[in-house]
C-alpha cells in the first residue's frame, strides 16, 4: 500500500473514533461518568482529610498520655518518698522474687551439702567402716553408699534408723546456719552401749550448741551422766504425782538429777 493510502485508511479509522466519541457525548454518556468521577474524587479527598484530621486527634491524645504519665511518675514518686512502709514493701517484693528465682538453682546445692554434713555425723556414730557417704536425691529419698560406691542394702535396726535420724537432724542444724538450740527426746533409746556413747559424746562435745537432752532414767544412767556432768549447764528432773481421777501434775526439780533423787 502506497504511503497516500496509508494515510488515507488513519484518516479514516480517526474519523471513526470521533463519531464514536461524539456519540457518546450526544447521549450524556460521558457527562455522567464525569459526575461520577468527580463525586469519587470528591470522596477520597474528604476521607484523606479525615484521616489527617484523626492523625492530629492521635498526637494530641499521646501527648496528654505522655503528660499524665509523667504527672503519676512524680505524684507516685513523692508518695514513696512520704510512705516509707511502702517503700518497704516493694523492696521485699524484689527480694521475693529474687528468692523465688535461686531457690531452683540453690536446692540442688543446699541438698548435696545436707548430704555430706550428714555423712559426717553418720560416720562419727555408726561402727561400720563399709559405708562411704550418704547421697539424697531431689525428691528427698537418700541411700547409703558403700566403698565401692554402690548403695548398702542391709536392713537398719532400731538403733541404726536413731542414727540415721540423728545424722539428719544435726545436718539440717548445720546447712539451715541458724545457732537454735536442739531439742532431743529419748536420745539413747534402742542403742547398745557403743552407739550410746558416740552418740552421747556427739551432742555434747560441742560447746558452742545448746542441746536439751529429754532422758530416761535408765537410758542416761549414773555412768553416762558422770561423764558429761562436765558438759551440762542446768539440769531438770521432772516429778509426776497423781491426784486422783485420772489428774495428775508434774513439777521440775531443779538441778537433780535421777540419782540424786533416789538418794
Amino acid at each position: 500500500m502506497s504511503e497516500h493510502g496509508q494515510l488515507t485508511q488513519r484518516i479514516d479509522e480517526l474519523g471513526r473514533k470521533i463519531s464514536k466519541l461524539e456519540g457518546i457525548d450526544r447521549d450524556g454518556t460521558l457527562a455522567t461518568l464525569t459526575k461520577e468521577l468527580k463525586a469519587v474524587q470528591q470522596k477520597i479527598d474528604q476521607n484523606d482529610e479525615d484521616i489527617r484530621a484523626d492523625e492530629r486527634r492521635k498526637t494530641a491524645l499521646e501527648t496528654q498520655i505522655s503528660t499524665e504519665r509523667a504527672e503519676f511518675e512524680r505524684e507516685r514518686k513523692k508518695l514513696d518518698e512520704s510512705s516509707p512502709l511502702r517503700s518497704i514493701i516493694e523492696k521485699s517484693e524484689r527480694i521475693r522474687s529474687v528468692i523465688e528465682a535461686l531457690v531452683p538453682a540453690l536446692f540442688p546445692l543446699k541438698v548435696k551439702e545436707l548430704a555430706a554434713s550428714m555423712t559426717q555425723v553418720y560416720k562419727r556414730l555408726a561402727h561400720k567402716d563399709q559405708v562411704s557417704r550418704i547421697v539424697i536425691g531431689n525428691d528427698g529419698t537418700s541411700q547409703i553408699l558403700g566403698k565401692s560406691g554402690k548403695p548398702i542394702t542391709f536392713d537398719r535396726s532400731a538403733g541404726e534408723n536413731q542414727i540415721f535420724a540423728t545424722a539428719l537432724i544435726a545436718g539440717l542444724a548445720k546447712v539451715s546456719g541458724i545457732n537454735a538450740p536442739l531439742v532431743v527426746d529419748t536420745p539413747l533409746g534402742r542403742l547398745d552401749s557403743r552407739h550410746r556413747h558416740n552418740i552421747l559424746q556427739f551432742w555434747t562435745s560441742d560447746e558452742a550448741r545448746q542441746v536439751i537432752l529429754l532422758s530416761q532414767d535408765k537410758e542416761i544412767d549414773e555412768e553416762f551422766h558422770r561423764r558429761i556432768t562436765k558438759h551440762v549447764s542446768k539440769t531438770y528432773l521432772l516429778e509426776h504425782t497423781d491426784v486422783g481421777d485420772g489428774v495428775g501434775r508434774t513439777s521440775a526439780r531443779e538441778d537433780s538429777y535421777f540419782q540424786e533423787a533416789a538418794e
